[in-house]
């Protein structure tokens, strides 16, 4: 199963501590885990110099974005959409948070130089003569996103976990000092090849996703393993215009492969004024969460929504995927006018674990280890990496009372070198996209199938 855009259950309590790296602070094992994993901690190399393989960026974040980053903002949404084709199945929910596949890329590239580097810079629309303007851009949406609308729970965290089983790794000092400052990520040594080491991970993951995802690994990863990237993204909103659970009732669904099922389907009570659009291929209804602003000649303005795109009569979820671009999404947004319009959607809940490697192939981002060579040092030199794998846990929970959507994104890292009411009824397969208005940032996409129905 699987699904779609741009938001991120109960709180899971985690007592082991977390040590946030500093700028000159050491990777250490923290004392809970080494306690339980027994010696381990890293070897940089007796009194060698550590050696970085080239210059580290030092970006920063600013608030309000230029002109010019609102434009990176809107390209990177490209990337989004291109990955998002690659990744979806006939007939199956998806559900993806580009934004979190945005950030593991970036810090990457961070690390990284070469071909290896500008074609992560370049698929996420950036120029690859200025990879510093990326960095900037995530670090400021990182500070800015969770802090603009008081009513929605958005939290984001970066983490890189260094094999502290392997003791002659060492993380390049300024490759640290530059996560923690551009992408407030914890850094540390854990043993990734044990159950404890395992655990203490999947710790983090429930922490940052207030136990929405609980874990990310089933078992202790491989000794080879050298070190993993990991971004959290979680997501908690009320609608602006809630459902009334009073009406909630079973609707069939039309599937595209002509089977109905039957779907608990929430309508609103009355018609309400929604941003709305619509095409030969598709309606469109913007759902609001959060605060909303009134605006002149009675428009209304959220920093936070989901974007339903219902295709018409003899169009498919396929279809709308295939318009879909940055600059198509962008024109619909801003070409979206209040109308009076009746809706009603499932409620529906969408769990999916998504291999993101052989997408990422297709989108032509090779992963040279020779020059991934920024981010771990053997005995105070640069040591190339491969990317074993690279995956992510998305859910998300659509109901009555508003959206809760979490992702966590892993790579792993081994050896290697006129009021007119609109009615929009989606009782078939739909587009969604959770979107931050001011910047058009997606933070989540993904399609409903029905294919799995949550009657409760």
């Amino acid at each position: 199963m699987k699904q779609l855009i741009i938001l991120l259950c109960a709180t899971l309590c985690v007592t082991m501590s977390f040590t946030a790296c500093g700028e000159d602070d050491e990777v250490v094992v923290p004392n809970s885990a080494q306690s339980e994993q027994g010696q381990g901690g890293q070897d940089n190399g007796g009194d060698a110099e550590p050696v970085a393989p080239f210059e580290m960026l030092m970006p920063e974040a600013n608030w309000p974005l230029t002109d010019t980053q609102l434009a990176q903002a809107s390209r990177m949404n490209d990337f989004a959409f291109r990955l998002f084709r690659e990744l979806q199945e006939p007939d199956k929910s998806l559900v993806l948070s580009p934004l979190s596949i945005d950030y593991a890329l970036s810090m990457t590239a961070l690390g990284a130089e070469g071909a290896t580097r500008d074609s992560i810079v370049k698929a996420l629309g950036f120029d690859v003569t200025e990879p510093q303007a990326m960095h900037n851009l995530m670090a400021s949406l990182m500070q800015y996103l969770p802090s603009v609308d008081e009513n929605v729970n958005i939290n984001l965290a970066n983490a890189f976990y260094l094999n502290a089983s392997r003791t002659e790794l060492s993380v390049n000092p300024d490759y640290q000092k530059t996560l923690k400052e551009t992408y407030l990520a914890d850094c540390e040594a854990v043993k990734t090849d044990t159950q404890e080491g395992i655990n203490y991970i999947n710790n983090w993951c429930g922490r940052q996703t207030n136990g929405f995802i609980p874990k990310v690994f089933d078992e202790p990863l491989s000794s080879e393993n050298v070190c993993l990237l990991l971004n959290a993204i979680y997501f908690k909103g009320d609608w602006y215009i809630p459902f009334s659970s009073n009406d909630t009732y079973d609707y069939s669904f039309k599937r595209e492969d002509n089977t109905s099922v039957m779907v608990p389907m929430m309508s609103m009570a009355r018609n309400v004024h929604l941003s709305y659009g619509e095409s030969e291929l598709f309606q469109a209804v913007r759902l609001p969460y959060g605060k909303v602003d009134e605006w002149g000649g009675g428009e209304s303005l959220s920093s936070f929504g989901m974007t339903i795109l219902l295709p018409c009569e003899g169009k498919t979820t396929a279809d709308i995927l295939s318009w879909l671009t940055a600059e198509h999404f962008a024109d619909l947004s801003q070409q979206m006018k209040t109308e009076e319009v009746f809706v009603s959607l499932p409620r529906f809940e969408t769990t999916v674990t998504t291999q993101l490697m052989k997408a990422f192939e297709q989108l032509n981002l090779p992963f040279n280890e020779a020059e991934l060579r920024g981010l771990v040092l053997s005995n105070g030199q640069p040591r190339g990496l491969h990317l074993s794998d690279a995956f992510q846990c998305a859910r998300i929970k659509v109901n009555e009372k508003g959206t809760e959507a979490a992702a966590v994104t892993v790579m792993n890292y081994t050896d290697g070198m006129p009021i007119n009411t609109k009615t929009v009824v989606a009782d078939h397969p739909f587009v969604y996209l959770l979107t931050e208005q001011q910047t058009g940032t997606i933070l989540f996409v993904g399609t409903y199938h029905a294919e799995e129905v949550q009657n409760s």
